[in-house]
């Protein structure tokens, strides 16, 4: 981050440089009300800010851009499938500018060199209230009730990066939604393929070995208890591998006339809760197969900062379009604070110490040996995703409303950094 740029000026610049790409530009039109770079930032900046209304942020953008912007011109534009489709440009442009630059400084799975020529992401949907004005569905018993919105995000495992896959409502199943995506979609460029950890929602035996065949997109998921495999084949897998302390078994199961996958059954070596995946994956280590399906745990927090610490808790707008450009805004909102905090631990030293990581692993592991237990070590050496601070999100806000240069935002940093008030 520059010294010499506000703080909102260093937390933008991805997102500006990402909007000067040539695939953003190939959607982008002149509009002389709302162009598309001020769309874009005041959407983004309506996420980190806590707004209770459109009507409410479109009185913010009057006064604070100066644009002669009227409620029903910006409700417009949320129908607008043209914004749509330069809002999922510019976001695969920040991806591809800026995934990469985090990665090489923050890789949490860096260690695990098996996991090299992998992209691995975990997927799962969010739910959030309804719009104001949507109209009630009528349900097959003839009641009339809202239904809320399900939005399903990927979350990048090395770095807690999010992206929006698929919306659907409450009455919809998420797999029905992301089998209607193309596989160009949901793989990510990637030499060994993309890895999907996805909980048992999804499990489509079929689905999952065309996305193989077709795409080299495997999937971790966990195993319904109503599976029945017609033969059971154990596998050879490293005993002395301390990664796969736990794993009882590791076999291929036929299912029927479904074709056949992969079935590890894991006892947690501390909890000794078992646990059983399935996947279409077969060369990975069985210990790590339960290690990534565990970290797919972590994309919760990111909807639970979603929810409380951002304030997305319910639709802007009525229509899919409209709710498919809010997920878009929510995870460039998320994704810009996840390039900021970075850029300010590794220039300037300043990282959220209040997470007390470090001390709730101590707390564990003298726990787990009480009980005469051990924790994996995977478990040890690969660090959860955290939430960012509600504290530090508030910093973030005055500043970014005082237009404060970064300087000046620094002066006070520490104090919301490093320790509760």
């Amino acid at each position: 981050m520059k010294i010499d740029l506000t703080l909102e000026e260093n937390l933008f610049a991805p997102l500006q440089a990402a909007m000067e790409e040539p695939l953003a530009k190939k959607h982008s039109r002149s509009c002389i009300v709302l162009t598309d770079e001020l769309f874009v930032r005041s959407g983004v900046a309506r996420v980190l800010e806590v707004v209770q209304s459109g009507r409410e942020w479109v009185q913010n953008i009057q006064q604070h851009s100066k644009v002669a912007l009227s409620a029903s011109d910006y409700f417009a534009q949320l129908e607008s499938s043209r914004r749509l489709a330069y809002l999922e440009a510019v976001g695969v442009a920040l991806q591809q500018t800026q995934l990469n630059v985090l990665r090489a400084k923050t890789d949490r799975l860096a260690s695990i060199h098996e996991l090299d020529g992998f992209e691995i992401w975990a997927a799962d949907g969010h739910e959030i209230e309804h719009a104001c004005h949507d109209k009630r569905k009528t349900f097959s018993d003839g009641t009339e009730r809202y239904l809320g919105i399900n939005q399903i995000f990927a979350q990048d495992l090395r770095t807690a990066w999010v992206r929006p896959l698929a919306i659907c409502d409450g009455k919809e199943h998420e797999i029905k939604a992301l089998k209607a995506q193309s596989f160009k979609a949901l793989r990510q460029p990637a030499a060994r393929g993309t890895l999907l950890i996805y909980d048992c929602a999804l499990i489509d035996t079929a689905w999952w070995l065309k996305l193989k065949e077709e795409s080299q997109i495997c999937v971790i998921s966990r195993c319904k208890e109503s599976m029945r495999p017609v033969h059971e084949l154990p596998r050879v897998w490293d005993r002395t591998d301390p990664r796969n302390a736990g794993v009882l078994a590791d076999e291929i199961i036929g299912l029927n006339n479904l074709g056949q996958l992969r079935r590890v059954r894991y006892q947690d070596p501390e909890t000794h809760e078992i646990h059983t995946f399935l996947t279409s994956e077969y060369t990975l280590p069985p210990g790590i197969i339960a290690l990534l399906f565990r970290l797919r745990w972590d994309i919760e927090k990111s909807f639970d900062e979603f929810e409380n610490k951002l304030a997305e808790k319910k639709a802007w707008a009525t229509s899919k379009t409209a709710k498919t450009i809010q997920s878009h805004f929510t995870a460039l909102a998320y994704n810009l604070l996840l390039l900021a905090l970075n850029d300010l631990e590794n220039q300037h030293h300043l990282r959220d110490t209040k997470e007390k990581y470090e001390r709730w692993m101590e707390r564990r592991q003298a726990v787990a040996e009480q009980l005469a237990r051990t924790v994996n070590s995977l478990v040890q050496s690969v660090r959860r995703i955290s939430e960012h601070s509600l504290q530090i999100l508030r910093w973030l806000r005055h500043h970014l409303r005082a237009r404060s240069t970064l300087e000046a935002s620094l002066s006070d940093a520490p104090a919301y950094f490093f320790a509760y008030i």
